[in-house]
């Protein structure tokens, strides 16, 4: 939890890596490190490594846990998405939402699906897409307001604005 406070809330995202670098090198098989170093790297725009750390603690992740495992899936795809990598983001994003059962991060993750079908052309997908990111949202989660949101806006323009 220190290594969260050091790194999101107080702003130093190098303290943070350096001790969960000394922990990964002590225990590289544990999964719940992995998961903290990718959002380090997250935090240090270090996408490659963050993708490679989240695919680890996915990898290595307990059985108890395959909800955490869901989410380093939903974030190797949000990673892959930031990098312009469209394909294999939607490819992590189809597996999320096939495996994960709660409502979190589902809205969000179909309006990213949807954006990276839209880069890759695949219109009628993305607009099924931004239709599943307004169902799927929950009221007061910023997050799935704010895609529901953009997601309407986008179905009622018939894509993204030119701004």
């Amino acid at each position: 939890m220190l290594i969260w406070i050091e790194s999101w809330f107080l702003g130093n995202p190098k303290a943070a890596a350096d001790v969960v670098n000394t922990w990964l090198v002590e225990m590289p098989t544990g999964s719940f490190f992995s998961f903290l170093g990718a959002y380090v790297a997250k935090r240090g725009k270090n996408s490659a490594l963050a993708v490679h750390l989240f695919r680890h603690s996915h990898a290595t992740v307990a059985h108890p846990l395959h909800s955490v495992g869901n989410i380093c899936v939903a974030e190797v795809g949000l990673e892959l998405d930031k990098v312009g990598r469209w394909r294999e983001a939607a490819a992590a994003f189809i597996a999320f939402l096939h495996h994960h059962r709660g409502g979190a991060y589902r809205a969000w993750v179909h309006f990213r699906l949807a954006c990276c079908l839209y880069g890759l052309g695949e219109l009628k997908a993305a607009s099924e897409a931004m239709q599943a990111a307004v169902k799927a949202a929950r009221p007061h989660f910023s997050f799935d307001e704010f895609a529901a949101a953009a997601a309407t806006e986008w179905l009622e323009r018939g894509g993204f604005s030119n701004l």
